[in-house]
């Protein structure tokens, strides 16, 4: 089978045969010599990760047996380098270590009494396909859930959004209302007021974290492809993750680093940063006991082809019944936890064509690695942005059908602009036909009958220079046509829960687009 791969001129597969016994090692080469498949030999298990460090390879043959790692380690070890391909093991017949580790993510066992090269070109063309079918199911059911999914976590985050939108813009309105009393009354009311304050910001907090769930939930189902233009240098975004974490780890364990020079990874460094913070949240959170006796590891390093950071601690582990399931949504082995981070860190990577994995041990720790392609040449960089202009007063048409919703955000804006308000898409049209002399305009996404992009779409067309002044409010869109208008980027999106200063500062970003009051075509 692999003879005739090679006369056919397929490519060949690389074989990584990790092997401290020299002549079985040259037995290898002889029985795949004139075969599809090109041996590299490692003699130990730190050979090996160097070699998968440096080099994809097909398929690796593992002996159970190695001077440096005990059988289940080494398994673990190298699974966490290999992605999709199969690992396998080359034992003697009856070896019970083999059955022990097929239950640790070793794909199949090749037993080396009485094998022909025949046997062993089919073992391993058997292994590939069998990795590719599961790999094909593993895509398949996360395009799945990401379907279903992201119907449900869009239209749920919409609704939370507009809620939180409410609440937000009533609580700053509350809060401003205290400024006012702070200064009318006598000092004896001092103290409630002072008390009254505290708990509108406080709530206010709570619903920035309610905004940042319903973000995380978003993801879930709503990972596009990767950006072939994002960077993201991973050294430097894990020094700064750990700045801003430090005390939190500190609490839990000491910490190590071992950041070796890297080239600049594929993928979005917000996005990146929102896993790096789940994989250390869970680091912590994994530990136990005398945070002088725990460590956090981190370490980077890089391929030929990708980059590689591993996150380590020596927590309590994982179970490994629980460990095929640590990635889907909503499961969690931790009495508060939500389930929803491990799952979106998963996304996030695998929008970026990465691999998340996680090897773990119950009472040694746990180690998840990210493996992320290498970022292409940079692009020339963007001219600068101009500074928005100040216009002071301007007319602003906002459209919401939630009609509470849009009192509460005009009410925010009204101190410093002027407010028009339109409950639907058709009567903001009208408005328009009568007097289009409006600075700017802000209109809901989600709205039955005309939705928002339906509204662009008319004003673009009826009242072209009204079109770059135009921003879309949303709390998630959940019909092809919503998702369309935010993925075109040709009109300015603003998400809910959105404060006073988001509101303001989108009005002078559209304002910026010209520095006269628009008259009509």
């Amino acid at each position: 089978m692999g003879e005739r791969a090679e006369l056919r001129g397929e490519i060949k597969r690389a074989v990584l045969f990790i092997e401290d016994n020299t002549a079985d090692v040259e037995y290898v080469r002889a029985l795949l010599a004139g075969t599809a498949y090109v041996v590299t030999a490692a003699q130990t298990l730190a050979d090996a990760e160097q070699c998968l460090r440096e080099k994809d390879f097909n398929v690796v043959m593992l002996d159970l047996h190695l001077p440096d790692s005990a059988p289940l380690d080494a398994v673990g070890r190298v699974l966490r380098f290999v992605g999709c391909a199969p690992v396998v093991a080359l034992t003697q017949l009856g070896d019970s270590l083999a059955y022990e580790c097929l239950h640790a993510g070793l794909q199949d066992f090749i037993p080396k009494a009485g094998l022909t090269s025949a046997h062993l070109v089919r073992a391993l063309d058997h292994a590939i396909v069998r990795a590719r079918g599961a790999e094909m199911a593993r895509r398949l059911e996360l395009a799945e859930r990401r379907a279903t999914l992201g119907s449900i976590a869009s239209y749920v985050a919409h609704e939370i959004r507009n809620q939180c939108s409410l609440l937000l813009a009533g609580s700053e309105s509350m809060a401003d209302s205290l400024v006012a009393l702070r200064i009318e009354h006598s000092d004896e009311r001092e103290g409630a007021i002072e008390n009254a304050a505290s708990t509108l910001e406080e709530c206010q907090r709570t619903i920035g974290r309610i905004a940042t769930i319903v973000e995380q939930l978003q993801v879930l189902g709503a990972a596009k492809g990767r950006d072939v233009a994002a960077r993201a240098d991973v050294a430097s975004l894990v020094e700064r993750t750990i700045a801003t974490m430090r005390n939190r780890l500190r609490q839990s364990a000491l910490l190590s680093l071992d950041l070796q020079p890297c080239s600049p990874a594929a993928i979005d460094e917000h996005r990146l940063a929102q896993v790096l913070v789940n994989l250390l949240r869970n680091a912590a959170e994994a530990t136990e006991g005398d945070p002088m006796k725990q460590r956090i590891t981190i370490c980077l390093s890089e391929t030929r082809e990708h980059v590689v950071l591993e996150i380590s601690d020596t927590g309590r582990g994982i179970a490994p019944e629980d460990q095929p399931h640590v990635f889907r949504p909503f499961f969690s082995t931790k009495t508060n936890g939500t389930g929803v981070g491990l799952a979106v860190s998963a996304e996030i990577i695998a929008a970026a064509e990465g691999d998340l994995t996680v090897a773990s041990k119950l009472g040694v720790g746990t180690t998840f690695t990210v493996k992320l392609p290498r970022a292409a040449a940079p692009l020339r960089p963007k001219a600068p942005a101009a500074a928005p202009s100040d216009k002071g007063r301007l007319r602003i048409l906002m459209i919401d059908d939630d009609a509470r919703l849009l009192g509460a955000l005009s009410l925010l804006v009204r101190g410093r602009h002027d407010v028009v308000e339109a409950t639907s898409g058709a009567e903001a049209l009208q408005l328009l036909s009568r007097d289009c002399r409006f600075d700017i305009i802000l209109c809901d996404l989600m709205m039955p009958g005309m939705d928002g992009g339906a509204v662009y779409a008319a004003v673009a067309r009826q009242y072209p220079s009204l079109a770059p002044r135009f921003a879309l409010l949303t709390g998630g869109a959940f019909t092809t046509n919503a998702q369309a208008i935010i993925e075109s980027g040709d009109v300015v999106v603003l998400t809910k829960p959105c404060s006073r200063s988001d509101l303001l500062a989108t009005i002078h970003r559209l304002a910026s687009a010209s520095c006269s009051t628009l008259a009509a075509p």
